[in-house]
């Protein structure tokens, strides 16, 4: 770690040179000009952390505070000794009388703090997806007291260092309590930007999409919909509508790019393709208001797998097939339906019906359960969402075959006599896609 320090105080020149061996290993390079120090920044291009020891008299405390805040993008950490207000969001100042918390200080930038348990906030290290860096510093944690600096503040953060501890099976990363609530706030925006960014290829757009689902699965599994959480939704939402808009030539792309990547959730890949096919049974069908029922459609599509925490239950779509998992996974899947309708009646402006749509999602009036037959008095959309995530969920499977050959086989195997026109009417759609 490269330290620098400027004091004219022979005393505290001492005492940064041991503090220094002790918590970093080595002394720092210690100017007593302000000359000198300002000729070094000119030729160094960043440094880890800047000491400080602010001068008393006017002339050259103005000195110091200009020059710390014109090259605050490369100065990691500063440290203020007899000041009481911090110049960058990368300084912190300390008075005269506080020269152990100035050092103890030194110790979290250096990766040694002392914080207690409490004074720490996780940050799982998926969510740094959405970031390029973070205007403070990130931990990782090697017990309950020691939490060693893993991105400095500022520090450029790329997806290889995160992949790399995933793969160490590190799943969260720790900052300092305070930053709690900016992290949330950045996070969301982060998100929100990353749906309304424009893209130069449908791929690009998926593979960002995905990162911001994910993202927002796990925090509405954590915590529920709460606060801007809803923003990200709705944005989210507005996105997919987009997506199976697209004429039929990207349409082509998007699909082989959703069963190719494997890098995509299997749950965001059922979401797009069960949306796609939804929409075309809507449009083909006649509905009345055809974009309003798109769009209470897609809201329903996104929501109503969102309680099935453990991704490898996706793949249990019958009562003989959840019969044979352990009981507590047995529970989740019967009342998944129920839960994310309950979900749903927390969020403000859902549109009408959704609630019931995402209840009835797999043939139940209940919600809970998923019965072998389907009834005709189900509500209109909540057939279609079955139909058709029934149908997606077939096309992800067999990855091989043509997604057109898929869904005419699965016509043909059609279990539900209720849901027969829905069929029909897909089928007669897939010959006009032929011809």
């Amino acid at each position: 770690m490269q330290i620098f320090a400027y004091t004219t105080d022979p005393d505290f020149r001492e005492l940064v040179n041991l503090e220094c061996r002790e918590i970093a290993g080595h002394q720092p390079v210690i100017h007593q000009s302000f000359d000198e120090l300002r000729n070094m920044f000119e030729v160094v291009q960043t440094i880890d952390l800047l000491i400080v020891d602010f001068p008393d008299d006017l002339t050259n405390s103005t000195k110091i505070r200009d020059f710390i805040i014109s090259f605050k993008n490369s100065i990691k950490n500063v440290l203020v000794l007899g000041h009481d207000h911090n110049f960058t969001e990368n300084s912190k100042s300390f008075s005269r009388l506080a020269v152990s918390e100035f050092f103890e200080q030194m110790k979290v930038i250096c990766g040694q703090g002392n914080l207690a348990q409490s004074d720490w906030t996780t940050i799982p290290i998926t969510t740094l997806v959405h970031f390029n860096s973070v205007p403070f510093d990130l931990y990782i944690k090697l017990s309950s007291e020691r939490f060693v600096k893993r991105f400095p503040a500022h520090e450029e953060i790329n997806k290889g260092q995160i992949d790399a501890l995933i793969e160490k099976g590190i799943s969260d990363l720790y900052c300092e309590k305070k930053f709690n609530r900016d992290f949330s706030m950045m996070l969301i925006n982060n998100m929100i930007n990353k749906l309304d960014r424009q893209y130069s290829s449908v791929t690009f757009r998926l593979d960002a999409f995905g990162e911001v689902f994910e993202t927002t699965r796990d925090i509405i599994q954590s915590l529920g919909i709460t606060g801007r959480v809803i923003e990200v939704c709705d944005s989210a939402i507005e996105s997919l509508v987009s997506i199976i808009s697209k004429d039929k030539n990207e349409f082509s792309e998007f699909l082989t790019h959703l069963k190719d990547d494997k890098k995509l959730a299997f749950q965001f890949k059922l979401i797009n393709l069960t949306n796609y096919i939804g929409c075309q049974l809507i449009n083909d069908m006649g509905m009345e208001n055809p974009s309003d029922q798109v769009n209470k459609f897609v809201f329903a599509s996104f929501f109503c797998d969102m309680h099935l925490k453990n991704q490898k239950l996706h793949f249990f779509r019958s009562a003989d097939e959840v019969s044979t998992l352990q009981e507590v996974d047995q529970k989740t899947v019967l009342v998944h339906a129920i839960k994310a309708a309950d979900l749903i009646s927390k969020y403000k402006n859902a549109p009408q019906d959704v609630a019931n749509i995402i209840t009835q999602h797999h043939g139940s009036f209940t919600g809970i359960g998923l019965p072998n037959e389907k009834s005709s008095q189900l509500l209109p959309l909540s057939k279609v969402l079955i139909v058709a995530q029934d149908l997606a969920f077939c096309i992800l499977l067999d990855m091989d075959t043509p997604a057109l050959e898929v869904m005419r086989n699965q016509i043909k195997q059609n279990k539900y006599p209720s849901l027969s026109n829905l069929l029909e009417c897909l089928e007669k759609s897939l010959d006009k896609s032929k011809s």
